[in-house]
């Protein structure tokens, strides 16, 4: 599994947001015969998620100028193992046929 999210940088009334960017990652691996799966994430694998902005405003004879960079929680690493007691995984086709 991957995903990208992307947003694109925006005109705001009092400046501009810039662009946001951020890649996560998930592998998973049947283990122990079909009893456990293994299961590895990394969110923000590229570390780049966060929000960006510059303010720009003009008051009469002042100006405002500001720019932020926040970044959320780094990147994180997830490692899960997930075993099956008296039960057997269910496929995702015998789901998806179960709901019709």
């Amino acid at each position: 599994m991957a995903s990208l999210n992307y947003q694109a940088p925006r005109i705001t009334t009092q400046g501009k947001d810039k662009s946001q960017y951020s890649i996560d990652l998930g592998l998973a691996q049947d283990i122990m015969k079909g009893k456990g799966t293994l299961t590895f994430n990394v969110r923000d694998l590229l570390n780049t998620r966060r929000r960006r902005s510059i303010t720009d405003i003009m008051l009469d004879d002042a100006h405002l100028y500001s720019r932020s960079d926040f970044q959320w929680r780094v990147r994180q690493l997830t490692l899960t193992l997930n075993y099956r007691l008296n039960q057997q995984k269910i496929e995702k086709k015998e789901r998806e046929e179960g709901f019709e």
